[in-house]
């Protein structure tokens, strides 16, 4: 029987040089990739387009990590399409991408699949979007860029200008900041680790060639039947699967009822019900569209805030 290959473990790897390969290693071994969105959007790019997304990050929410992936000084343009590793659905990224609306949804590739990307991903299209409608600027192939599944390292920095880092469910404190370029462009402050994420980066070797761009897209069918073409074997999504929000149709009436989605030129797919179903208390959220029950005073240099 082969010996089962030994975890790699943050603290064996935090050395210049070392870390890099550590989080690379790590991000292409888990079993879960899920990406949250809607069920327009998800459909719409993996079952109608077949395609996967990935943005320059300018646009992400987080506005420290947006400005640090984007940023080009480093001779390197970058572009990723963000993930969780988790192992169980996450109720805070259900809430943020999309659990607050009935057409909320997650898709979650599996590891054969992502890994199945990085290894064949000869070509991408760059471009951006108008009117809701991609424009293909640019295609790049293989010599261009490098493509790499690299999880996110989260960090709080400290006073004497160390830093704690957590990857998982490991943390290490003081380190020193001689290794943080390692971590980059998936160096994240430690209130997004909830997120567990793990990160699809194409890596463009001459910026210049993709300056007017911001995002660009894998053609998964090229994928698909370049695996099939090489192994005899159909790639079949390698068993993805797409959930509906746990607040779509929660009414007596249609919780026993299976979900399909329909794909034009294709027979209808089911869709799973996330396990959340009926067990979050959305009405919570309903507080945001209240009057506000504080009054803040502002002047120049201070605010104060008044019930």
């Amino acid at each position: 029987m082969p010996k089962k290959l030994k975890m790699p473990r943050l603290e064996d790897n935090l050395i210049t040089g070392k870390l890099d390969n550590f989080l690379k290693e790590r991000g292409k071994r888990h079993r879960h990739y899920r990406i949250y969105g809607t069920i327009p959007r998800l459909i719409d790019n993996h079952y109608h387009l077949n395609r996967l997304y990935l943005s320059d990050g300018s646009n992400w929410n987080d506005k420290i990590d947006a400005n640090t992936f984007s940023n080009t000084s480093s001779g390197l343009k970058y572009y990723g399409a963000c993930f969780s590793f988790s192992s169980e659905e996450s109720v805070a990224m259900w809430m943020l991408y999309g659990g607050l609306y009935d057409e909320g949804a997650m898709f979650n590739f599996t590891n054969k699949y992502m890994n199945t990307i990085v290894e064949l991903c000869d070509s991408i299209y760059f471009g951006n979007f108008n009117k809701g409608n991609f424009e293909i600027k640019k295609t790049l192939t293989r010599k261009d860029y490098n493509i790499y599944l690299k999880d996110v390292l989260y960090y709080t920095k400290n006073k004497n200008g160390t830093y704690n880092f957590l990857h998982d469910k490991t943390a290490k404190r003081g380190i020193g900041n001689n290794i943080i370029n390692d971590a980059l462009p998936a160096f994240k402050e430690m209130p997004w680790s909830y997120e567990n994420e793990v990160r699809l980066i194409i890596e463009v070797k001459d910026p210049n060639l993709v300056s007017d761009c911001k995002f660009v897209y894998i053609d998964l069918n090229k994928i698909e039947n370049q695996y099939k073409k090489n192994t005899n074997k159909s790639l079949f999504k390698a068993n993805n699967s797409l959930f509906c929000s746990p607040k779509f149709l929660i009414e007596n009436y249609y919780k026993n009822c299976t979900v399909y989605v329909n794909v034009p030129n294709k027979r209808n797919v089911k869709i799973k019900r996330s396990s959340l179903t009926g067990r979050i208390n959305w009405q919570l959220t309903q507080a945001l569209k209240n009057p506000s029950s504080y009054y803040a005073k502002i002047t120049k240099d201070k605010v104060i805030i008044t019930k």
